[in-house]
């Protein structure tokens, strides 16, 4: 395992025994959960110390969720949230700027990704399109030159940052 540089979880959260010691896996520079309901970034960030590429599928819409997902990896520079779009106005998406090396930044719909009638539940929780106005605060991200969304859109873009790149559905988009 030590040339391991990508690990993919498929568990919904990790346990660990009382008194466990984890072993740090430095190598490991990317990593996927497919399903996360309980995240405790702090120890993952033990195992995981030089985390760059971070994948979240399915995460509860918490800020605190946020904020110690960049207190574990301050140092990531490729983020991909995969939440509930419809939700995403209750995230302080802020909380992110906090990632002083991110370079790409993904928010994509998880409904687009599950079982269609999956799909149709989770859709029917919000029935609001978020607005492109919520892409403002990380935009402002110094070092983002991508920032790459899905699904339905309203409003207008934000002009701030012209240099980063924005990818809607897989379309670059000129800013």
């Amino acid at each position: 395992m030590s040339s391991l540089k990508r690990l993919h979880l498929q568990a919904a959260s990790f346990s660990y025994p009382r008194n466990f010691h984890i072993q740090p896996v430095p190598q490991v520079e990317q990593l996927e959960f497919r399903q996360i309901l309980a995240a405790n970034f702090r120890k993952y960030s033990l195992a995981f110390p030089s985390l760059r590429v971070l994948d979240i599928f399915s995460m509860k819409r918490t800020d605190q969720l946020l904020t110690d997902l960049t207190r574990a990896w301050p140092a990531l520079e490729v983020l991909t949230l995969r939440v509930n779009l419809g939700f995403l106005k209750s995230f302080t998406l802020g909380i992110l700027r906090k990632l002083g090396k991110l370079r790409k930044l993904c928010l994509l719909d998880v409904a687009n990704q599950l079982p269609e009638e999956t799909s149709n539940y989770l859709r029917s929780l919000s029935d609001e399109q978020p607005d492109f106005s919520l892409l403002g605060v990380l935009l402002e991200i110094p070092t983002l030159k991508e920032l790459h969304v899905d699904g339905k859109w309203t409003g207008s873009v934000p002009t701030v940052n012209p240099t980063c790149q924005l990818i809607i559905n897989g379309v670059h988009h000129s800013r």
